[in-house]
């Protein structure tokens, strides 16, 4: 660009904007799903006065050339669905599909020089690739960023850095999942208060506690993804501030522990995937969550250690139509109010929770015509026993009605025959 002698480029993507020179007027490059192959070139860092840059969905290899740090003029890398939204044009916006590098097969570390790429306004993703090594926290630099920021589906290992917390004005996207990542989740990303979509950590060795200050991230609306991480401690009940979530709750798959916070039940605008199975809760599960009044896929607590009744109020989620998850328990009663989900087609689960017992409730056994795949209600469970009989410990003995013991009837008593009397005397008694 404007006399940089880049021949070496021009030959590579054989691009006609690039005259024999080397040079072009073109201040915007996009070279996204052009089945580019092999390695990038480190004259990319000749282009100094280019603007945008998309070189995604091709099949670089190798390493990012550290000479991208000197693409300084670059704001914008990523779809026109990003660009719209960095431009302040949030309208009929749909999910990005990434750019700058996203979905390639590059490899070795993030070069810490994309730090200088300070004028991005839209997006930065090198998603999909086999990248390794740290997440450099240079890229805590590029605040002005507005649409996303993804570095999932690598291999990149070590701590999040606290400074992606500066990433103020993300307006999409924060994805780091499906990594090695190691060690805790900074409270720092809580300042990223700005986003709409996603919040993604899962799939990772993180090993950390949820952070309080996710509560803060009040406007998120479609995906809290944090299963697989190897999250402790317990859940907090700021997460029930994420008022605006509608699918994607998803904290499965931890050693997350204690009892489910009621403020959950505030994200009543759930349709999609309300998933806590697979950690070490335990307690009842709160009554609130029957506000999932909107949910129509996916209730899932199974595999922790619930107590008690299951909630009545579980059959106020009368749209559910697939997966309520609540096998691998310790729940000890079936209310009949579960009876009224009538929209239920598939997965109703409730094995493995020793302690049912009883009869099943009719109402609820009736569902069984209507879902017509995957109904797991009684296997490993003692339901059709008597409570009395499955926990003797817990119930005591069964007393059964005693027969009644036959009355004898008492004997007639002979009836003796009047005595008479003489005018003037008494009978002696």
């Amino acid at each position: 660009f404007g006399g940089n002698s880049i021949g070496t480029v021009c030959g590579w993507v054989h691009d006609t904007r690039f005259t024999a020179a080397g040079s072009t007027t073109d201040t915007e490059l996009d070279y996204a799903q052009d089945g580019i192959t092999g390695t990038v070139p480190t004259e990319f860092g000749l282009l100094t006065t280019i603007t945008y840059l998309n070189c995604a969905l091709n099949d670089f290899t190798g390493a990012l050339p550290t000479q991208l740090g000197l693409l300084t003029a670059v704001t914008s890398s990523g779809t026109s669905a990003d660009r719209r939204l960095a431009s302040g044009d949030d309208g009929e916006l749909g999910e990005s599909d990434g750019g700058f590098f996203q979905s390639n097969r590059l490899s070795s570390t993030l070069p810490s020089e994309l730090g200088n790429l300070v004028a991005m306004r839209d997006s930065l993703s090198v998603a999909s690739n086999v990248l390794d090594g740290p997440i450099c926290s240079e890229i805590g630099k590029l605040t002005k960023l507005a649409s996303g920021v993804s570095l999932t589906s690598n291999s990149l290992g070590g701590p999040i850095p606290t400074e992606l917390g500066y990433f103020t004005n993300l307006g999409e996207e924060f994805s780091v999942g499906n990594n090695v990542l190691t060690g805790a989740l900074p409270t720092e990303l809580g300042e990223l208060t700005a986003l709409t979509s996603t919040f993604s950590c899962q799939v990772n060795n993180l090993s950390s506690s949820l952070p309080t200050q996710l509560g803060r991230v009040t406007d998120l609306g479609s995906r809290f993804e944090m299963s697989n991480v190897m999250l402790t401690g317990s859940i907090p009940s700021e997460l029930g501030n994420l008022v605006m979530m509608s699918a994607h709750m998803l904290v499965s798959s931890n050693d997350l522990s204690g009892t489910v916070p009621s403020e959950l039940g505030k994200m009543s605008s759930m349709k999609v995937e309300m998933v806590l199975a697979e950690n070490k809760l335990t307690g009842t599960l709160p009554t609130e969550l029957g506000n999932f009044a909107m949910l129509q896929k996916l209730f899932a607590v199974n595999r922790n250690s619930f107590t008690g009744a299951i909630p009545s109020q579980l059959g106020s989620i009368v749209l559910l139509q697939e997966g309520l998850m609540l096998s691998e328990n310790r729940f000890s009663s079936i209310p009949t109010q579960l009876g009224v989900l009538a929209e239920m087609e598939k997965g109703f689960f409730m094995y493995g929770n020793a302690e049912l017992c009883n009869d099943l409730p009719t109402q609820v056994a009736a569902l069984s015509t209507a879902v017509d795949d995957a109904w797991q209600v009684v296997t490993d469970t003692a339901i059709g026993t008597p409570c009395c009989e499955a926990f003797v410990n817990v119930y005591g003995e069964c007393t059964s009605n005693p027969s009644p013991v036959p009355t004898t009837m008492p004997s007639a008593l002979p009836t003796p025959s009047p005595t008479a009397c003489s005018p003037g005397e008494y009978l002696a008694s």
